[in-house]
């Protein structure tokens, strides 16, 4: 794995999914739907997960991408690591509104209300495990095959998070066009990447990110 194919893999990734999350214009946005609001976002999932699962098949063949098998220590961490990393982002917002002068910040309102949607499968599970299955279960095991840990681990983290800008406001004057997800996937990215070097396997990165999308769900 070269950096330049995995940067055109990670825009082909990108293209892919801003194109098939487009047929959402085929309906008036400003009226609430079944599928603007319940079905939008677990129709991307499903639709990236399909995409992620044949591209592996294909670039892959019979090789063992997701290997599971690793010391229970590691999903343990994992689960601690996700439970915690919201509560982190509250120091990365502070040093991101101070260097961009913005004012994102976590209220920890605490509620149920996200988990009882079509949507929450897509954010839970879905797009998790498309996201882990081709970021560190392909991408970064290629990689730590030719470049130390640290390359390896920095150069799929910020793929991983150059995925999270909003290309969409390219073309919609309604979306603002800002690194602030992708400056918090970044630093989640380089978590998953370290557990998944760690573990040698990528169930516990993909506990870690269920577990991470989960709270930010909850809170």
């Amino acid at each position: 794995m070269t950096i330049l194919k995995s940067i055109l893999l990670t825009l082909f990734f990108v293209i892919f999914f801003e194109l098939t999350a487009s047929w959402i214009l085929l309906f008036d946005i400003e009226k609430e739907n079944i599928f603007t609001t319940r079905l939008y976002n677990l129709i991307n999932g499903i639709i990236e997960l399909a995409f992620v699962l044949l591209l592996l098949k294909i670039v892959l063949r019979n090789q063992n991408v997701i290997p599971l098998k690793t010391n229970i220590r590691y999903y343990l961490a994992s689960i601690i690591a996700g439970v915690s990393y919201p509560y982190i982002q509250t120091p990365l917002n502070k040093l991101y509104n101070l260097i961009f002068d913005t004012s994102y910040r976590i209220t920890y309102d605490y509620g149920m209300e996200g988990l009882l949607t079509w949507n929450s499968i897509a954010v839970i599970l879905l797009i998790p495990m498309a996201e882990e299955l081709f970021f560190r279960g392909y991408i970064l095991k290629q990689f730590l095959t030719k470049y130390k840990p640290i390359i390896a681990i920095g150069i799929s983290t910020l793929l991983f998070a150059l995925i999270h800008l909003p290309y969409q406001a390219v073309f919609l004057n309604s979306i603002e066009f800002n690194g602030h997800l992708a400056y918090i996937a970044f630093f989640g990215g380089l978590i998953s990447g370290t557990i998944y070097y760690k573990s040698k396997s990528i169930g516990p990165s993909l506990v870690f990110h269920i577990t991470w999308n989960l709270m930010v769900i909850l809170i």
